[in-house]
């Protein structure tokens, strides 16, 4: 039986925002959202219009920015349905007024094409006398280019222009093909992709781009979730919890599964960090917990399915020298277990 190899319960989950430079005053963050228009955003996911749905969930992230951050707002495909250079700066960057900003931000109406690769070259000029800020882009898309550009390649060049420039990516209800040139923009800009099925994943998105954008030093460190390497850490029980396992989906959930002994027995128990607290599954963590079987379940793993399924298998002691591997997944509704190999 694999076991795990995560033995520090320490997950960073980083989305970089992408900013444009702050002026003489230091802000910590210089933001460039790039929005998608174009006629796809008219599209419904969970009943309301992607449009509607993005609108309102960037609004959101701008009134909880802090003050020093300085944003800005670019969108393609909203004023003409089949021009190519269909892209306007609505707001340059600069001092966040979440006001302004969402009345701006409301007039757009999606209307046309895809045109992301000019869009990513009209950013550029906005960071020229930004050298060494932290300067960041974050593209907004529901789709992937139709006016014949290589966003791939737009996205190196700008990665490589010297300004310190940083795209990240946040795909909204996209196909696989649609993911793929997305992620290959986000790996060019030497950023991040981040994949957002639904309303509830576009807001844990945007909860990963503030952190991001708030970030105050580019440098790398250790940051908890949620108190999660301090007292009672991410079990927070009363028995012995320990061989942990760590696994992260599509839409940037952290998932935590360990082996909790007490009272003779052993179970497996799961914990989810949504990007705001530490939560269950079900009862994952409480009574019985994930196994279940009122026996000794051992040496958890815990992995995740491009469908948002979780699965966690491990070693159940079912008699003397006999062990065999069980095995779960929990779909969002119910869960089932079944034995899936002996020993």
């Amino acid at each position: 039986m694999k076991r795990c190899f995560c033995h520090l319960l320490a997950v960073v989950v980083v989305f970089s925002a992408v900013a444009l430079l702050t002026s003489a005053s230091g802000a910590s963050s210089n933001v460039l959202f790039i929005l998608d228009g174009s006629n796809s955003m008219w599209g419904q996911v969970d009943g309301v219009p992607k449009i509607v749905t993005a609108k309102k969930v960037l609004v959101s992230l701008l009134k909880d920015l802090p003050e020093d951050t300085n944003v800005g707002i670019m969108v393609y495909g909203h004023r003409s349905e089949g021009n190519c250079r269909d892209v306007e700066l609505l707001v340059p960057i600069g001092p966040n007024d979440p006001s302004k900003l969402a009345k701006r931000i409301e007039t757009i109406q999606p209307k046309g094409k895809t045109p992301i690769t000019y869009s990513l070259e009209q950013s550029l000029p906005l960071f020229a006398s930004l050298k060494g800020q932290n300067n960041y882009v974050v593209l907004v898309s529901d789709g992937k280019e139709t006016c014949g550009g290589d966003p791939c390649q737009a996205a190196k060049k700008l990665a490589a222009a010297g300004v310190g420039l940083k795209i990240h990516v946040v795909g909204f209800d996209v196909s696989g093909e649609e993911r793929r040139q997305l992620e290959c923009i986000a790996k060019g800009g030497r950023g991040r992709y981040f994949n957002a099925k639904d309303t509830e994943g576009l807001k844990r998105a945007f909860v990963r781009v503030k952190r991001e954008v708030t970030l105050k030093s580019p440098k790398e460190k250790w940051v908890e979730l949620g108190g999660s390497a301090t007292k009672g850490g991410v079990s927070n029980t009363s028995g012995l919890s320990y061989a942990p396992c760590v696994a992260v989906d599509s839409s940037g959930r952290v998932y935590v599964a360990w082996e909790e002994v007490g009272k003779g027995k052993s179970e497996i128990y799961l914990k989810m960090w949504d990007g705001k607290r530490w939560g269950q599954l079900g009862r994952s963590a409480a009574g019985g917990g994930v196994s279940s079987t009122a026996k000794y379940s051992r040496s958890p793993d815990v992995k995740t399915g491009r469908t948002g399924d979780v699965y966690v298998a491990w070693t159940e002691k079912v008699s003397k020298g006999n062990g065999e591997i069980y095995m779960k997944v929990w779909d969002g509704r119910s869960s089932g277990d079944q034995p899936v190999v002996e020993g």
